[in-house]
């Protein structure tokens, strides 16, 4: 089996200035171990095409974000950050 060989990068597709920026930080490092993780995945799982077609979630101290993975490039990008209470406020 081959693994993808390049590591996911990880991108803001906007600033998202009302997120605290301690939290982007995290959320930077957890995307991350995500990234090495889908990284350590064989090319020919059937687990690719789903995560291209699907939206992606991840909670993270009272907010959400919501990113998507481009596999043919490698990254993910976080598209979204919603503030849903009981964590830090913007």
């Amino acid at each position: 089996m081959r693994n993808l060989h390049r590591m996911f990068s990880v991108e803001l597709a906007k600033p998202f200035s009302n997120v605290p920026g301690d939290l982007l930080i995290e959320l930077r490092a957890r995307l991350r171990e995500i990234g090495d993780t889908l990284g350590a995945l064989p090319s020919e799982s059937h687990v690719w095409p789903s995560l291209a077609a699907s939206g992606m979630l991840l909670e993270l101290e009272g907010w959400r974000f919501q990113y998507r993975v481009d596999v043919e490039r490698r990254r993910l990008i976080v598209d979204a950050a919603t503030y849903r209470g009981g964590g830090r406020a913007p």
